[in-house]
């Protein structure tokens, strides 16, 4: 356990320090454009806060990842670099599309609600905002 919580203060340590970064480089596109409207703090915020988990998830994978192969009967050695860095690209998208949906999911919506129907006319299918 004690390996387990020093992994854990380096990614949140780690996590934190891109997170800062993610969040002031926000706000910087915020003081030269207006691409994020008025809910810059939140886009920030999810930047910051998917950063913190997805470094964190990186570390607790790359280093818990070995020995649960090991558990299993498999060769350790076969959790290399491209196989940890592909697992948690891969789940890191999920954990940034979570953040954004939890923090922006009401605010940014305005109320509207994109439902999929299909066209009288020609029978195409199409999305339409209402």
């Amino acid at each position: 356990m004690a390996c387990d919580a020093a992994e854990i203060g380096a990614g949140l340590a780690l996590g934190g320090i891109l997170g800062t970064i993610g969040f002031l480089a926000d706000h910087g596109v915020v003081a030269f454009s207006t691409i994020y409207g008025e809910h810059w703090i939140l886009v920030a915020l999810t930047v910051s806060l998917a950063l913190v988990g997805v470094v964190l998830w990186g570390t607790l994978i790359g280093s818990l990842l070995p020995f649960l192969l090991r558990r299993l009967g498999f060769d350790p050695a076969t959790s290399s670099a491209p196989f940890v860095a592909t697992l948690v690209d891969v789940t890191g998208l999920v954990i940034y599309f979570s953040v954004g949906i939890v923090l922006l999911r009401e605010r940014c919506s305005d109320g509207a609600r994109v439902k999929a129907s299909r066209s009288m006319k020609d029978g195409a299918r199409g999305f339409r905002v209402f």
